[in-house]
């Protein structure tokens, strides 16, 4: 059985939030009041405004060398 959509992006999103690159770069620039799931996103936000949630995923997951699992 193939997982939703909407699985796989929360399962891409966990693996990015459990990254400290990631992290340590959002909290860098945003501030580090900001949780792990904050961070992450206003890092992906800023890198890559203009793709969808998918490809956002995947080029965070590649550009932080970030394994998936699921």
């Amino acid at each position: 059985m193939e997982l939703a959509t909407n699985d796989l992006a929360s399962i891409r999103f966990q693996a990015i939030v459990r990254n400290e690159g990631i992290v340590a770069e959002g909290r860098d620039c945003f501030g580090l009041h900001l949780s792990r799931e904050q961070a992450a996103q206003r890092v992906m936000e800023a890198r890559w405004p203009n793709l969808s949630e998918r490809d956002a995923h995947l080029a965070a997951i590649e550009r932080y060398d970030i394994s998936v699992e699921g």
